[in-house]
């Protein structure tokens, strides 16, 4: 069975009229989540991550805190950088462009449960 935390936060991300490409997104998500057996592993890095994540982390990952997310430039600026910076050296080209060929693999990205993508998923949800 799904943990609480996972079914909270994944009705959350469906609880919005987004678009299609969200609700693949978050469905794909799911199913890594499930087929990682919802088990724990490294934290994802925390390093430039955007205040408002970790606002929502302080908040224990409520579904209904919603984080102030500050000036929209600055916090899309920072949402770049912080997610360039988990990204593998081989797939970044500066700051903050990602390339999108796949030269390696992405182990550092394999971040599961509540201290994982979760967090990148929250940040793309609230903003």
């Amino acid at each position: 069975a799904s943990p609480d935390w996972f079914l909270k936060v994944y009705q959350m991300f469906l609880s919005k009229d987004l678009e299609v490409s969200w609700v693949e997104l978050i469905c794909s998500w799911a199913h890594f989540e499930k087929d990682s057996d919802y088990k724990e592993q490294e934290k994802l890095e925390a390093a430039g991550r955007p205040p408002c994540v970790k606002a929502w982390i302080s908040h224990t990952c409520s579904t209904i805190y919603r984080p102030d997310l500050g000036a929209l430039p600055a916090f899309e600026k920072g949402f770049r950088v912080w997610w360039a910076n988990l990204q593998p050296e081989w797939q970044c080209e500066g700051s903050t462009k990602i390339l999108k060929q796949q030269q390696g693999d992405l182990d550092n990205l394999h971040r599961l449960g509540k201290n994982g993508l979760v967090s990148v998923l929250a940040a793309l949800f609230f903003w």
